[in-house]
């Protein structure tokens, strides 16, 4: 018979466990988000298995810069060109309807953040902390001295914003760079040195800060509208706490969502900051959405499908820990996003399932630029490539082998990859399903 306290030992073991993993699927996602995973680095890749390609990806142009020093700066379009700076300040612009690749303008001062801009002005920070508004049709207009700043410059309203590493935002007339406002966020001893953009929406500038912090900021005069801190530091010392935002949060009509490097992802309320929920997830890449999900790259590597609702997880791929995945990109109903290999990898945003890659160059692919239904992406060498993806066409895939294969006019690569890769601890566990 057994005893009356181990009966009520096991009745009390049953409940918090019901209650505090919720379902058992969840039990690893909950592990993988709170055993200090928010340090966590993979020095061992996954390997890529073998994939039978689901889907046909197009390599419709690649063509290369005349400059290789790329960093993962903004690329951004207007209308059918697309605009890129280089590290050293080689300037260029891609036409998506001839595929013309033109070399405008070369900086003679090394660039420190990405570039943005409209019709017909271009915006960048160089090295020695000057904003230089830069004429497409004219040249050189204007330079302003706004310190160091490594996230792109953001228009809106006659105005060009740009945050500095010291977390000092400032906003400039468009026309002659004459300062309008300048707001300080106070910041702690130790932060990171991010590329994260602002974000301007009906007059208000949201951003990420240090320390788990998000601001609105009335975008017209400067003034502080609120200010949240949605992730508290954690750790005795200051690298241990260092918890800064490092990508650039996403937002739909009420709510905004933004993510740690060390710590939560949250979703705020746009009005008033309020949190509406936060849970344990940590990304230096940052995420995108749909119509009721986020997706999310983890620190290690695996991809995170989040309800926008419920923050309830809906699936995760870890078949690419280690293998400094880029930002999850939404195109169409898939979810691509790159890595360190020079692969671009294409997953089912309903399901996260692994549908199809190809290899696009042998550098470090950047953040891919959806316009229309075309995949832009740069990679570190200094190559440009125009995608688009379609349902599986037959003569492409290799079905008697189960071997993927990819070509076109610079690439003939044949996969055959039977390794399983490495476990951590957590992809080890029995109860993953």
């Amino acid at each position: 018979m057994i005893p009356l306290v181990k009966i009520k030992l096991i009745f009390l073991l049953s409940i918090f466990l019901s209650s505090c993993f919720g379902p058992v699927k969840e039990l690893k996602y909950q592990i993988e988000d709170s055993m200090e995973d928010r340090s966590i680095y993979v020095s061992n890749p996954n390997p890529l298995n073998e994939l039978d390609n689901k889907l046909f990806i197009n390599v419709e142009e690649t063509s290369s810069f005349d400059d290789d020093t790329l960093r993962n700066f903004k690329i951004f379009s207007k209308g059918d060109l697309v605009y890129y700076i280089s590290q050293s300040g080689l300037i260029n612009s891609f036409n998506l309807k001839t595929n013309e690749l033109k070399n405008i303008y070369k900086n003679s001062i090394n660039i420190s953040s990405g570039i943005n801009g409209d019709d017909e002005f271009l915006y960048y920070v160089d090295v020695r902390g000057y904003l230089t508004c830069y004429s497409i049709s004219n040249g050189l207009n204007w330079k302003s001295f706004v310190g160091e700043v490594y996230s792109p410059p953001e228009v809106s309203d006659g105005k060009i914003f740009v945050k500095d590493t010291n977390n000092k935002f400032h906003a400039l007339n468009a026309k002659d760079g004459s300062l309008i406002w300048a707001y300080q966020l106070p910041s702690p001893s130790l932060s990171i040195r991010s590329w994260a953009p602002m974000t301007i929406s009906e007059g208000i500038l949201y951003s990420g800060g240090p320390s788990g912090k998000i601001i609105a900021i009335n975008s017209n005069n400067g003034t502080l509208l609120w200010e949240t801190t949605f992730s508290q530091p954690k750790g005795s010392s200051e690298i241990q706490r260092s918890n800064d935002v490092t990508s650039s949060l996403i937002m739909d009509d009420f709510q905004l969502f933004v993510v740690s490097s060390q710590g939560n992802v949250a979703s705020i309320a746009k009005e008033d900051g309020s949190i509406l929920w936060s849970r344990l997830l940590s990304s230096f890449e940052g995420m995108s959405q749909s119509e009721d999900k986020i997706f999310i790259t983890h620190s290690s590597g695996s991809i995170y499908s989040l309800s926008k609702d419920t923050n309830k997880v809906i699936w995760r791929n870890a078949n690419y820990l280690g293998r400094d995945v880029s930002k999850p990109i939404r195109y169409n109903n898939y979810i691509i996003f790159s890595d360190y290999e020079g692969w671009m990898h294409v997953i089912s945003l309903e399901s996260g399932d692994d549908l199809a890659r190809v290899k696009i160059s042998s550098a470090t692919l950047l953040t891919p630029l959806i316009i229309d239904d075309k995949i832009f992406i740069v990679s570190t060498d200094g190559t440009f490539s125009l995608l688009t993806i379609s349902l599986n066409d037959e003569k492409d895939i290799d079905h008697n082998t189960n071997k993927t294969k990819v070509s076109n006019e610079n690439l003939d690569i044949e996969i055959n990859e039977n390794s399983e890769g490495d476990k951590t601890l957590i992809d080890t566990l029995f109860f993953w399903d």
